[in-house]
């Protein structure tokens, strides 16, 4: 089937006679009268230009515009993210995008390319330190390949899972545990993990690349796709630098961004830019791309309140979120915490403390401007209590304008909250220290919270919302979670004797900036 003002050269004019008027050479030589042979089956669109000598094979769909030079195999996609044998993207430019987000892996850097696809990767070393670590990786039956951002919590288990069906390791790292998982469970995996993660997998056979993100959307993950091209990666930064595409200003996210502080749903700030939403994936095959949902908050069977004793949900919570955190500490690289003084942040303290092979270190941030209102006093008599190694650090106020500049570069995308400066500031701090920190975040703005530690190369942990426990805490009825107006009850109830009252009962400060002053 052909679309309109297709053109087909037969053959050129001949072009060798240097000096002479095209009208006084007056025929073309033999040897450029080539013949174009298109095969069954095959697809071109609108104003493709297809030059002398081709054979287009069997199947084959031209997207419209393209210029063929070259002939293509059997069911080809030609001028998109599925290539022929003429790449439309380039070794370097690939290594460009994914050299852009360096600080994300300053400690590995690796490549894929067949002739469909390309996949790059930048590696921050936490489990399996060694080469065998390396990315992209290949599955056991090498038909998968996958280069992963993130970290899965119960990994060892489904390790055992995988073994016990004949699965063979080739390194300790989560990695192959999750190319390996897809090779078995396919898609299924993504519901298995409990972790954080922005997931690619590329399959050889099937020609096909999936593209996943954790639930509660704590990794990042963006994709920009027109015709047939589509670009991904961690930050938008990797896909615009690629020329293609061009930088403008999505005006409906600018206009959210000043109303709520961030752009809805899968806009982003840059048009034709979007964000994978948490919980989904991406199938993108020769001739469509597919979103679906591997979990929604909305496929939780809620409990009632007649059904579930008080005394039974807080101690269900204490045990959850204990567990959330042993598992999360799970590294060969040390590991730290930040402490701000505040219920959050100090549970995690309590129980990191408590399960924590080594020596725990906690960091805590003031401001000079501040007037010494802050919460390092708290936060040093919680380090106190369960004995972490503690540092504090102090933010100049003369430095803010510079830092802001430069984490608006990290983001990509205007930020509106300020409690990511301190963030992004001790990370400055711990980096040499801490590649992994524990947090006690859970809000709107996590995958925001990545990019001001991941500029730094530190890992971001958020035990609130492991799997088990955030399934478990949006199950519950709202009237056990807030009572007589106390937020957090069922938390502060399961903490009581564990925190001192001031913490649990005291007002609440966070890591607050008073960017105000």
């Amino acid at each position: 089937m052909f679309g309109p003002n297709v053109t087909i050269m037969g053959g050129n004019h001949n072009t060798s006679v240097i000096g002479a008027f095209m009208y006084d050479v007056r025929e073309k030589l033999p040897e450029n009268d080539q013949p174009v042979i298109i095969e069954d089956d095959v697809w071109v669109g609108t104003g493709v230009i297809i030059l002398k000598g081709v054979t287009i094979g069997k199947g084959s769909i031209i997207a419209a515009g393209s210029v063929v030079t070259k002939s293509c195999k059997p069911y080809s996609i030609l001028g998109g993210y599925f290539k022929s044998e003429e790449r439309l993207l380039s070794k370097d430019s690939l290594i460009e995008a994914t050299n852009s987000i360096r600080h994300r892996g300053p400690d590995d850097a690796g490549y894929y390319e067949d002739e469909n696809v390309g996949l790059g990767h930048r590696r921050l070393s936490i489990i399996d330190l060694s080469s065998a670590g390396h990315q992209p990786m290949t599955s056991a039956n090498g038909r998968y390949i996958i280069a992963y951002n993130g970290e899965i919590y119960n990994y060892l288990q489904l390790k055992q899972e995988l073994q016990s069906n004949g699965f063979q390791f080739r390194s300790q790292s989560d990695t192959e545990v999750v190319v390996n998982g897809f090779e078995y469970w396919g898609s299924a995996i993504f519901e298995k993990l409990n972790g954080i993660f922005a997931i690619s997998i590329w399959d050889q056979a099937e020609k096909k690349l999936i593209l996943a993100r954790d639930r509660m959307g704590v990794k990042p993950l963006y994709y920009w796709h027109e015709n047939d091209l589509l670009l991904f990666g961690s930050e938008i930064k990797t896909i615009l630098s690629y020329d293609i595409v061009k930088r403008k200003i999505n005006l409906q996210s600018f206009h959210e961004f000043l109303y709520y502080g961030y752009a809805l749903g899968e806009n982003t700030m840059f048009s034709g830019i979007k964000k994978i939403l948490p919980g989904q994936y991406l199938e993108i095959s020769k001739d469509k791309v597919m979103t679906k949902k591997f979990w929604s908050i909305n496929n939780i069977n809620t409990i009632s309140q007649n059904s579930i004793k008080e005394s039974t949900a807080i101690s269900q919570t204490k045990s959850l979120l204990e567990s959330a955190v042993s598992r999360q500490l799970v590294s060969d690289v040390p590991v730290g915490v930040f402490l701000s003084g505040g219920i959050d942040s100090s549970a995690i303290t309590a129980f990191a403390s408590k399960h924590y092979a080594g020596k725990l270190k906690s960091y805590s941030a003031g401001f000079d401007f501040d007037g010494g209102h802050n919460e390092l006093p708290l936060a040093s008599k919680i380090a106190k209590k369960f004995g972490t190694q503690h540092h504090e650090l102090m933010v100049q106020g003369k430095d803010i304008t510079d830092i802001i500049k430069k984490m608006i570069y990290h983001h990509d995308e205007p930020f509106s909250d300020a409690a990511n400066i301190p963030l992004y500031l001790m990370t400055q701090h711990v980096k040499n220290d801490c590649k992994v920190v524990l947090q006690g975040d859970g809000d709107q703005f996590l995958e925001k919270v990545d990019k001001s530690t991941m500029a730094n190369g530190v890992e971001v942990r958020v035990p609130f919302l492991d799997n088990d426990l955030a399934s478990f805490a949006l199950a519950l009825p709202s009237e056990l979670k807030v009572k007589n107006g106390v937020k957090k009850y069922l938390l502060k109830k399961a903490l009581d004797g564990i925190l001192p009252n001031e913490v649990l009962y005291g007002p609440k400060k966070g890591f607050g900036v008073p960017y105000q002053n």
